[in-house]
């Protein structure tokens, strides 16, 4: 409670009020300081009574100067009584501990009293007065004087004894010794609070701090150097940084941080910054070889402390020149790759769709061919047409081929799990990703290694080196240089074997379920080709083989749908929507289902309507040339019942669309063939080709391959690949002559074939392995490719001159290079095409400079 007024005027002096209401108070504050309360005696209102009595003093009885003297006498007794009298006795570790201690109390008790003399900090010590021994006249709050009266008597004198105290303590800490880390904190926070500017006592303290630092790393480093491994010391580094920014945090000044650190960094690392990388037995390149991504990004982290050009570049030209030489090492491989496909299938080079289909327990009575024939529009480039043919029983035995694989789809694992007397349970468990991967073709697992490669090196950039940009840089730079390195004669470049790559990837039972591995598969495909120059190989390979992926489905659901638009979607994120766009126009034709029905049964009206008997039952798939542009056609001589229901249709889509024609792709067909054999009727889907040279051999016929070519009007190499598709995993056809000791392993044109009417197959419905891309095929491929970068390079050289009407040769062709980015164009690229739109009157020379162009309107 305030003082009353009775209370105020019994208050005569200055030493009555400090002895009747002023040394009570104070003396109970220093004893509840000390513990050494035992009952409470003085409470908040005694407080407000306190200061209630300093003001009346300083303002009723103009005593203010005296109760100031007053006020301070308060903080000398303090220091003089109880603290240096009670630390006089006592030597080394118990004085630093019991100053450290009293330092503490001091700040508790100079707060306590500033607040109960707030009055002298409003009204007296916030002008100039006389302070310190010299009575230099500054401005100093009370709180501040206190300090500056611990500094005077107590701090200075024993000044250099704390400060060895200190380092001791702080030696022994770093020595590992178990320290008091309070102690240590007030002990090293009255270097601070002695002098706010740090640079009279706190200074000294954190200069000698550091030296006795620098001398105790210098030796550790010297001695562990010799003896511990590159990680080993990485780990002896890491632990010493961590250590010292501790006892910054715990009791220094946070400004010494970076001085510890500096000294750190000249001790531990940049006197051995070149030997830790280029250590043979565990610096940085083996670290890298051996995929120790936990200690380079402990390197990474410690290189970051000095200048880049001492850590981080040497590590940055180390890995770009590792990669590099990995991948070249790996591209070499490359040679020893199975070349293009001329003639003969090769079974590796692609996956067959050769699954036998599950047996039906009841068969179709009609036997029936089935066809599946793809069309093409050339007037204005808007449809192709797909057929699926089903003949009528013309001739009794016509195929053959069991697919004798009782095996469940690839990546399946069939195991029994149930078991009871004749009968048993088979579980199938669909294998992961990487059972998938092993099952791939030689290709694909040259191109599987490459993406590991990139795997191992892209988790080093994510997770080691904390995605800095030069380590980005030097993957970039480095799988640039080796992906696009040009493949010796005969040789695939790596972007289409990427294509092949995805192609089988898609066939897998992985493609089936998209899961986190696929996509994450898929990422690494993209980030892989972007680093491809020539991606426009990869797109024109990618659309072939997708569009034979989709068509080869025929009308059954393609189970890795959503993997395949997925990957789509993936492209066109990393190359744009031009990259993409005709993968995603193929699957908006074939999954136009509306359309192909209502063609379908329009055409059956048309045939019922004419009284037309075409002898099958024919399927037809429009499609729009525009988007599989990579379908090839064939001419080859058709049956005339076949013929002649391809004309009906023809006719029939005249008179629907008057100004489209039809191209029919016979490569992309099926049939479906029904085939004696000596103990077994089976159903038989195969392509339109292998159903043509199948039917050859009918009613006990032999063939050869140059009399197979000739009838049906196609190279014998296109023959031979068809005919080795039928004498596979599923013998079809064998050698008339295959029992005969003359008779040897090699196919040659003139040897005699039939249909091997003993063959057992073990089901009645049976898919035929699908031929794969010829050559051919390829080299078509590789021609459109070709047509296409010089319309790519039309296109950029027009539309930039016609931008800018004038351009430096020159600059016009380093223009057009730097716009292509689907692939590489070389000067002398550019050029033949200036040349070429020059004679077509696009641009001409300027007239009066003959190094320019000019865009002609």
């Amino acid at each position: 409670m305030q003082l009353s007024n009775i209370e105020k005027q019994e208050i005569k002096t200055v030493d009555q009020a400090w002895t009747q209401y002023l040394k009570p108070m104070i003396d109970d504050i220093k004893d509840r300081i000390e513990g050494d309360v035992k009952e409470q005696r003085f409470s908040i209102n005694h407080m407000l009574r306190f200061t209630g009595v300093v003001s009346y003093v300083c303002s009723r009885l103009e005593s203010t100067p005296k109760v100031a003297q007053l006020a301070l006498k308060i903080f000398e007794d303090n220091c003089d009584i109880d603290i240096k009298g009670i630390l006089k006795p006592l030597l080394s570790g118990p004085y630093l501990s019991e100053l450290a201690r009293r330092w503490e109390k001091y700040k508790i008790f100079v707060k306590i009293v500033n607040i109960l003399f707030q009055y002298l900090s409003v009204h007296h010590f916030n002008y100039d007065q006389p302070t310190g021994e010299s009575g230099q006249m500054r401005t100093l709050t009370l709180q501040q004087r206190a300090y500056d009266i611990f500094r005077e008597r107590i701090f200075t004198n024993e000044n250099k004894t704390i400060q060895r105290l200190t380092l001791h303590f702080i030696d022994r800490d770093r020595a590992g010794e178990a320290v008091d880390s309070t102690m240590l904190k007030n002990a090293v926070d009255l270097f601070i609070a002695m002098d706010g500017t740090l640079e009279k006592f706190y200074i000294g303290l954190e200069r000698e701090i550091l030296n006795r630092a620098r001398q105790f790393y210098q030796q550790m480093a010297q001695r562990t150097i010799e003896q511990d491994s590159v990680p080993e010391y990485m780990i002896r580094c890491e632990e010493a940084y961590a250590l010292e920014n501790q006892r910054v945090t715990n009791y220094m000044n946070i400004l010494t941080q970076k001085k510890m650190r500096d000294v750190l960094d000249d001790e531990l690392l940049k006197k051995y910054a070149n030997r830790l990388i280029v250590s043979k037995e565990s610096g940085f390149l083996t670290l890298v070889e051996h995929d120790k991504v936990e200690d380079l990004a402990r390197m990474y982290r410690l290189m970051t402390h000095l200048d880049i050009r001492v850590g981080i570049q040497p590590m940055v030209q180390d890995f770009r020149i590792h990669i590099e030489s990995i991948g070249e090492n790996l591209m070499l491989t490359q040679d020893v790759l199975p070349e293009r496909a001329a003639g003969k299938r090769v079974a590796s080079g692609g996956q067959a769709d050769g699954e036998g289909e599950e047996e039906e327990e009841k068969t179709t009575k009609k036997k029936k061919k089935k066809a599946a024939i793809m069309v093409k529009d050339d007037e204005e480039q808007e449809q192709e047409v797909g057929i699926k043919k089903k003949k009528k029983k013309k001739k009794k035995a016509e195929l053959i081929r069991d697919d004798d694989a009782d095996e469940a789809p690839i990546g399946t694992e069939a195991r029994i799990v149930e078991a009871g007397e004749g009968e048993a349970v088979v579980e199938a468990k669909a294998g992961g990703l990487q059972n998938e991967l092993e099952k791939l073709s030689q290709v694909s697992a040259f191109v599987e290694q490459l993406l590991n490669l990139y795997k191992k090196y892209n988790r080093m950039y994510v997770e080691s080196f904390q995605k800095y940009t030069l380590f980005n840089d030097s993957i970039k730079a480095a799988f640039t240089q080796f992906l696009n390195r040009t493949p010796d004669e005969g040789k695939r470049r790596f972007a289409e074997l990427l294509a092949v790559y995805v192609d089988e990837l898609m066939k897998s039972q992985a493609a089936t379920a998209l899961d986190d591995q696929i996509k994450t598969r898929f990422d690494e495909i993209v980030a892989v080709l972007q680093y491809v120059q020539n991606r426009d190989i990869f797109q024109g390979r990618n659309e072939a083989l997708l569009s034979r992926r989709i068509l080869d489905q025929g009308s059954d659901a393609m189970p890795q749908e959503e993997a395949e638009k997925a990957f789509i979607v993936k492209l066109k994120q990393s190359f744009g929507d031009v990259f993409a766009i005709r993968l995603y126009n193929m699957f908006s034709d074939i999954n136009d289902i509306a359309l192909q029905t209502d063609i379908q049964n329009q055409f059956k009206e048309y045939i019922i309507d004419q009284n037309i008997d075409l002898g099958l039952e024919l399927q037809v798939q429009i499609l729009t040339k525009a988007h599989w542009q990579r379908l090839q056609t064939m001419t080859m001589n058709l049956p005339d019942n076949l013929q002649n229901a391809l004309q009906s249709f023809e006719r029939f889509y005249r008179d629907q669309q008057s100004n489209r024609r039809l191209e029919w792709i016979h490569s992309q067909g099926s049939m479906l063939v029904q085939v004696f054999f000596e103990k077994k009727k089976c159903n038989i889907t195969m392509q339109v080709i292998q159903a043509l040279i199948s039917i050859k051999f009918a009613n006990g016929a032999t063939q050869t391959i140059g009399g197979i070519a000739t009838q049906l009007g196609i190279e014998n190499t296109e023959a031979r690949r068809h005919i080795d598709s039928l004498m596979g995993k599923i013998p079809l056809l064998v050698k008339v002559n295959s029992g005969s000791e003359e008779d040897g392993n090699e196919l040659k044109d003139d040897d005699e074939l039939m249909l091997n009417k003993q063959h057992q197959p073990k089901k009645i419905n049976i898919r035929m392995p699908r031929v794969g891309l010829s050559e051919e095929s390829g080299t078509k491929v590789t021609t459109q490719i070709i047509e296409e970068r010089k319309q790519s390079i039309d296109i950029a050289l027009v539309h930039t001159l016609r931008i800018c009407r004038t351009m430096k040769y020159n600059d016009l062709v380093n223009s057009v290079i730097s716009q292509i980015t689907n692939f590489h164009p070389s000067g002398y690229d550019v050029r033949q095409r200036v040349e070429d739109l020059m004679t077509r009157d696009f641009m001409k020379r300027n007239d009066k400079d003959s190094d320019s162009l000019d865009f002609i309107y």
